[in-house]
């Protein structure tokens, strides 16, 4: 796991962090042109730019930390590069950082993921052809939002308890946590008029645009982000004819944190990312772990 940070498009420094397999071949500084020999050194150039999963975490102000990611441990033994991006309105890294994000849902939040694909793609980090997207709550979101406004990046993504309608999601917050209105508009006194504003960064009304296979992961009893919300989304894209899987967990919550479901997901996820990505996978059994899944809906077996 390697910290790094890039240049977001309006000047703004993003932090990142990259996971390698390690058994990779780097690149060493005496082999690069002058200005990607800081990236060298920190071992952040493979050889070949390599298949990529893009991971957007939750919150949307949680972070990620150094140290053992389940996720990004997963992709390193699989062979994929895992890229972590703490996009503005990040906590952790100041006030101006995290109020940066104030009112930025689906977009400097967006392009800050973006820029910094682009990024590891202009240094040879990923292989433009095969990345993937995936992320938890707000990170689904967002992985919904990048399927939908730059669908020629990805090849599939994994939505995990990901919000669809904003306009929805901003009236159940803001009776949990008034001062959520700050976070999703950038002021606390939430407005008819940002309501109707809100829906155009909605990725229940772009759904036309997703082009990638999706997998879809929600709770039953998700009392922050309602089912309702992943089901209308599947709905909308197996009425288009797009490659879906809906897979419930009635006995969750908001994100899936039970230790057999936890480990059903990456069952789940092997053959799918292989599928898509081309990395080794552990044949899944549904009901290995003793866990609770239920597919709902799958147009990728049709």
């Amino acid at each position: 796991m390697i910290g790094f940070s890039f240049l977001a498009r309006d000047g703004m420094r993003i932090q990142a962090y990259l996971h390698l397999n390690n058994n990779i071949p780097l690149k060493q500084p005496s082999e690069v042109p002058p200005f990607q020999r800081d990236l060298a050194s920190l071992g952040l150039l493979p050889k070949t730019p390599q298949p990529t999963i893009v991971f957007i975490h939750g919150g949307p102000d949680e972070r990620i930390s150094y140290g053992y990611d389940p996720f990004g441990t997963w992709m390193s033994d699989r062979g994929y590069t895992g890229l972590f991006i703490n996009f503005r309105g990040t906590a952790g890294f100041g006030k101006r950082y995290k109020d940066a994000g104030n009112g930025e849902w689906g977009k400097k939040m967006q392009t800050d993921i973006d820029d910094g694909i682009d990024f590891a793609i202009n240094n040879g980090i990923a292989d433009k052809n095969r990345i993937a997207v995936m992320g938890n709550s707000y990170g689904g979101f967002s992985t919904l939002s990048a399927l939908e406004l730059t669908p020629e990046k990805f090849v599939c993504g994994v939505d995990i308890c990901g919000p669809t309608d904003l306009e929805l999601q901003t009236k159940i917050l803001l009776k949990m946590e008034p001062s959520f209105g700050m976070i999703i508009k950038g002021h606390y006194n939430v407005t008819d008029r940002d309501m109707e504003t809100l829906k155009s960064v909605s990725p229940i009304y772009m759904v036309s645009r997703i082009r990638a296979p999706l997998i879809v992961i929600h709770g039953g009893q998700d009392d922050h982000v309602p089912i309702s919300e992943s089901a209308n989304l599947v709905d909308a894209l197996v009425k288009l004819h797009k490659p879906v899987k809906f897979i419930e967990y009635p006995d969750e919550g908001h994100m899936i944190s039970k230790g057999p479901n936890f480990m059903s997901i990456f069952g789940y996820l092997d053959q799918f990312f292989h599928d898509c990505l081309g990395g080794p996978f552990e044949p899944y059994i549904k009901g290995q772990y003793n866990s609770t899944d239920e597919i709902k809906v799958d147009t990728m077996m049709d």
